[in-house]
């Protein structure tokens, strides 16, 4: 992997602290430790930080952006199974001790990661309770996302779908412009082009969600919530579990 990378110092950070809520919920102490170990990677769209069954030497900090987690077999496409953002990492297959998954990771919107080695990185779970208790619980909370989005495509209509994706990206990636294309949303929903067109219609008439070239902007979260399958509210609670038990400071 080619990214432009920098060594990271707290002045490069928001505030002096990651914008990632995984990182950001360490303790001061043990977060200066972490820091020394990691790069911030500027990631373009489409580069690939996790492929099927390949080594997986470095683990990525989402600090913006929005990042696919895809599964495929050897004959079908790619099927989405996750979405990533601020509050998540892209490497859990390090943090359960092994160095592969029958899973890829895509930059779906570019941005930005905090960047460190595998071997790095246990070392620190080694080192540090805390972060060990918590990567193992975001592990958790991605399963619970990667389950959910299975039975949301087999139960749920393109439009309730499409309202829980977005309400995810929103969550991801703090800000009401969502930088998305038609084609984009027929992938990730695996649905075809004119039902995701039909989908976003109904939320435009709804009022949720207004529609430039390109992107959506999410008009009204309580509108779009409404519209959204339960799905959303199960992830979004597991999540929620995390943060309070990490007490992850809000934002």
């Amino acid at each position: 992997m080619s990214f432009e990378r920098t060594p990271v110092e707290p002045k490069l950070l928001l505030d002096g602290r990651p914008r990632n809520r995984l990182l950001a919920a360490l303790p001061p102490s043990e977060l200066e430790y972490i820091l020394t170990e990691l790069e911030l990677a500027v990631i373009p769209r489409g580069s690939i930080l996790q492929d099927y069954y390949k080594k997986q030497d470095h683990v990525f900090f989402i600090e913006s952006g929005l990042v696919s987690l895809q599964a495929k077999t050897n004959s079908d496409d790619p099927v989405e199974v996750g979405v990533l953002g601020r509050m998540g990492m892209v490497g859990a297959p390090v943090v359960l001790g092994t160095l592969d998954a029958p899973l890829r990771a895509v930059m779906l919107i570019p941005g930005e990661a905090l960047m460190i080695s595998a071997a790095s990185l246990r070392a620190a779970m080694a080192r540090t309770p805390i972060l060990h208790d918590l990567l193992l619980g975001y592990t958790q909370a991605i399963t619970v996302q990667n389950s959910q989005l299975v039975l949301c495509s087999s139960r749920h209509e393109t439009e309730q779908r499409l309202a829980r994706w977005l309400l995810l990206a929103h969550d991801w990636l703090k800000c009401d412009l969502i930088p998305v294309t038609h084609e984009t949303l027929s992938n990730s929903l695996t649905v075809r082009r004119p039902s995701v067109t039909v989908a976003i219609s109904n939320l435009k008439e709804a009022g949720a969600i207004h529609t430039d070239r390109g992107c959506i902007t999410i008009a009204s979260r309580p509108r779009l919530e409404r519209l959204a399958c339960g799905c959303y509210r199960v992830i979004r609670y597991e999540y929620a579990r995390l943060l309070e038990k990490t007490l992850i400071v809000p934002g």
